[in-house]
């Protein structure tokens, strides 16, 4: 049956969700409560399927390097799914989800998680544990890094801030879901996009939510710096 949720988004499909922010931000959790909500007609892509060995061993950070996931073969992944015309929504979740240019065109909505470090680092170490020299000197820099790109002027939190959303990642799995299902009905209806190519980093639609507040966004950022 066709789920409530298809009923009040008259859209082309599949919508695409990017999830992006630090480990244990919780965005594998937010894109699986995500796609019970919005029904059968859903699916997760998660960045973390891309992480390739071969690619980590050349980077000084290892694993925590924009460029040990294969990009190229998520963009293959997301032109693939966009060909299902069963397909819905597709939510894309990593932690290096909005690296991609050409994915970052393609989705009609950006959710960032924002966590302080030391939420980060408690939340890391209970549940998937690193070294303190790893998550010092590796993992939390190469996040400021990414966070500082996505944020900066032009960068895509900015220059898409139409249809993007900063949640804190501290508030409820329930606040989180209901927040971002409030951001997706609040999409507009989209005209049909060509699919995701190499070749093509501005292929795809554009749509738009309520633009991100820009003093609350700020005052995000810098709660989120003051635990470094």
């Amino acid at each position: 049956p066709t789920h409530a949720w298809s009923r009040l988004m008259p859209m082309s499909q599949p919508t695409i969700v990017g999830i992006s922010g630090c480990t244990r931000s919780g965005k594998s959790s937010l894109a699986s409560r995500l796609a019970t909500a919005l029904g059968s007609r859903t699916k997760v892509l998660s960045g973390d399927s891309f992480s390739k060995a071969r690619l980590a061993a050349k980077c000084v950070h290892g694993w925590e390097a924009s460029e040990s996931i294969d990009h190229g073969a998520m963009r293959e992944a997301v032109a693939r799914l966009t060909q299902d015309a069963s397909l819905e929504y597709l939510l894309i979740e990593g932690f290096r989800a909005f690296h991609d240019p050409a994915l970052v065109e393609r989705m009609d909505l950006l959710v960032w998680l924002a966590l302080d470090r030391e939420t980060c680092h408690r939340r890391r170490m209970a549940t998937k544990p690193v070294s303190e020299t790893t998550f010092t000197d590796h993992l939390w820099p190469t996040h400021l890094e990414y966070e500082r790109t996505l944020f900066e002027v032009g960068g895509p939190m900015d220059r898409l801030r139409a249809r993007a959303v900063v949640l804190d990642g501290t508030e409820s799995p329930k606040d989180l879901v209901q927040a971002t299902l409030a951001a997706i009905r609040a999409l507009p209806p989209a005209a049909p996009a060509a699919p995701v190519v190499d070749a093509g980093p501005k292929t795809g639609r554009r749509a738009s939510v309520a633009p991100v507040d820009v003093p609350e966004l700020q005052q995000m950022q810098e709660q989120v710096k003051a635990g470094l």
